[in-house]
């Protein structure tokens, strides 16, 4: 049987009763486990091998942890410049030694709405990067609900540039 199927409402006369909606989504999407993947798994032709990263995809953002060595400004830099190099136009980028956030949308995406705060982008994408005692944490969010394989593409690239 299928997951709509369980999902329509049975006879209660027959005894058996009705699954929730959030219980055969849960079944059917497999939980809200985040589950770690690697993300930049091939070498680069010319450049020695890269190591293995991984990521875990949870909630609508991917996240992952690199070395503390690399500094959040570099980081920074190469989310700038892989969002550019895919295309993406850069509305706001901002950064500090602590904290670095860079939101970018595709190009022609436009506005998606006006409010009396300001114009907001239907869709955008938000790359930050936090350092901590002992690693550099990035996240890699596609607004409003979020996109894993986009997100994951986002992250290869900026580790790609930082040779990850």
């Amino acid at each position: 049987m299928n997951a709509i199927a369980t999902s329509q409402r049975i006879d209660g006369r027959s005894g058996v009763g009705r699954l929730s909606a959030a219980a055969v989504l849960t079944v059917a999407l497999g939980g809200c486990a985040a589950h770690p993947e690697p993300v930049a798994r091939e070498p680069v032709r010319g450049q020695a091998p890269r190591r293995e990263v991984t990521a875990a995809y949870s909630g609508g953002t991917l996240k992952t942890s690199l070395d503390p060595a690399f500094n959040v400004l570099v980081v920074h830099a190469a989310a700038e410049s892989a969002l550019r190099a895919r295309g993406y136009s850069i509305t706001s980028s901002t950064g500090s030694a602590d904290h670095a956030r860079i939101t970018a949308r595709s190009a022609g995406s436009g506005v998606g709405l006006r409010t009396i705060l300001g114009d907001i982008a239907v869709e955008q994408v938000v790359v930050d990067t936090v350092a901590s005692s002992d690693s550099t944490d990035m996240r890699v969010r596609f607004e409003p609900w979020g996109d894993e394989p986009r997100s994951r593409a986002v992250m290869d690239a900026v580790l790609t540039r930082l040779r990850r």
